[in-house]
């Protein structure tokens, strides 16, 4: 199903490579993509999740109709998550409120940021 205002290739794979292939959503951290060594392929299970719906059609509690097009489509409207939280976030809507999903992206980004340039202590 495509949506009107879904987002674009690129900015799903921005979502999925700011979050290193992981779950954003705390306390999941799950691995979204798997390499099938007898297909030779990567394999993912992973899902581009929108904070305010991608249709104007899609009400919900996070629905914004104060968004533009491009907005709804933007990495800031986003988050990466597995399919299982993915699925979540868009059934119980209402323990989600508008601006959560963009926040995980961030602090996981963050955390990943900070944790690779974090200086490594020698070993003795």
């Amino acid at each position: 199903m495509t949506r009107e205002f879904d987002f674009s290739r690129n900015t799903k794979i921005d979502l999925a490579q700011a979050a290193h292939f992981r779950c954003v959503r705390p306390g999941c951290n799950k691995p979204t993509h798997i390499y099938d060594p007898v297909a030779q392929k990567w394999k993912h299970a992973g899902a581009a999740a929108h904070d305010a719906p991608a249709s104007p059609n899609e009400g919900g509690e996070r629905a914004d109709n104060n968004l533009t097009p491009e907005q709804k489509k933007a990495y800031g409207n986003g988050a990466w998550l597995c399919r299982t939280c993915s699925t979540v976030v868009d059934i119980a809507q209402r323990f989600f409120p508008l601006g959560t999903l963009p926040a995980w992206q961030a602090a996981a980004c963050h955390a990943l940021h900070e944790s690779t340039l974090s200086p490594v202590q020698p070993s003795s």
